[in-house]
């Protein structure tokens, strides 16, 4: 392996890795409202569910040229992340539904 293949695969940051800090941060702005929390969870369930889905294809084709550089461990993130958003995201539509029942 020569220098550079070295000081590209350690040193450089795919575009998956500069995302998961922002969705984080997004995730903590969205904490602060009940509507804005299920929404994010929603919209993080069908990204990462995207994400996912490419990232099982762009692994299991073994391109090259793939921009985003995905490997089976990120495909396991991206679909545990997916399914956390599912499942908080159906939790939190229950509880909103039944303040609303409660207090009619």
């Amino acid at each position: 392996m020569s220098s550079s293949e070295a000081r590209s695969s350690a040193g450089t940051r795919t575009p998956a890795s500069w995302l998961r800090p922002v969705v984080a941060v997004l995730g903590l702005l969205a904490a602060t409202r009940r509507t804005g929390s299920i929404i994010y969870c929603w919209v993080l369930f069908v990204g990462f569910t995207g994400m996912t889905a490419y990232g099982i294809l762009a692994t299991a084709l073994v391109n090259p040229e793939d921009p985003i550089n995905l490997n089976w461990a990120d495909n396991w993130l991206h679909g545990l992340t997916a399914a956390a958003g599912l499942v908080l995201g159906i939790v939190a539509a229950r509880a909103v539904n039944r303040t609303a029942v409660r207090s009619r």
